[in-house]
């Protein structure tokens, strides 16, 4: 077994901070599709462009805020009569889910706030769109991917995360009034859940020109063409 090589050298060369691999969502969205339409598998198409299916509907403009994800890991721990430490654990549950709050005043906004299907519904002639809340509704999942972007040009950096099957969990309140610092907002909460296609509850994305101009100061290997 032969021995590891050891680099002698000074804090900062073993940390090897890069501040050019600090990244913002300077713009960015969401957009779902039914949940029978194609999976996600590339992000990648020619020129620095992004390929979706034609499916994938746009939610709109999003508050300032952006997309927050959450990720929470619960682990089962196996301990020894004895033992004062935990000798193993286990990843039992992993639930992942993702918040935003809708700015636009449009059908789909409507949709994933009320958890319905409405793009049967029409508006009359007369002016009027109206749809019921059901008592009880059906669950309604959707496919999904989020997506941010940082930089411009050669340099423009995609980060994406694509669920393959999310539904409504929770629903922010909802204000009309005319302050300046409230506007109407559809503020939601979509659960992730396993997905026998993808193989998962989402998959993670970087892409673009300016990441693969990174990839190596990020430490990812880039495979031959």
């Amino acid at each position: 077994m032969s021995t590891p090589a050891t680099t002698t050298a000074s804090l900062e060369t073993h940390l090897e901070f890069d501040a050019k691999n600090i990244r913002r969502a300077v713009l960015g969205g969401v957009l779902l599709a039914p949940e029978s339409a194609p999976l996600i598998t590339t992000l990648v198409a020619a020129s620095g462009q992004i390929k979706i299916p034609d499916v994938y509907e746009s939610v709109g403009r999003l508050s300032d805020e952006g997309v927050s994800f959450t990720l929470d890991r619960s682990m089962q721990e196996v301990r020894g009569w004895g033992s004062s430490s935990v000798l193993r654990r286990d990843v039992e549950s992993i639930d992942t889910d993702m918040s935003f709050g809708m700015l636009e005043t449009k059908r789909k906004a409507y949709e994933v706030y009320h958890g319905l299907d409405l793009s049967g519904v029409q508006m009359s002639a007369a002016g009027e769109w109206k749809f019921t809340q059901p008592s009880q509704p059906v669950t309604k999942y959707w496919r999904a991917v989020a997506l941010g972007a940082d930089g411009q040009g050669a340099s423009r950096f995609y980060m994406a995360r694509v669920f393959g099957r999310v539904s409504l969990s929770e629903n922010e309140d909802e204000q009309w009034n005319n302050s300046d610092d409230a506007p109407k907002m559809f503020g939601v909460t979509l659960a992730a859940d396993e997905d026998d296609e993808a193989g998962g509850p989402y998959s993670e994305y970087l892409f673009g020109p300016g990441a693969l101009a990174a990839a190596q100061r990020m430490g990812i290997t880039v495979a031959s063409a």
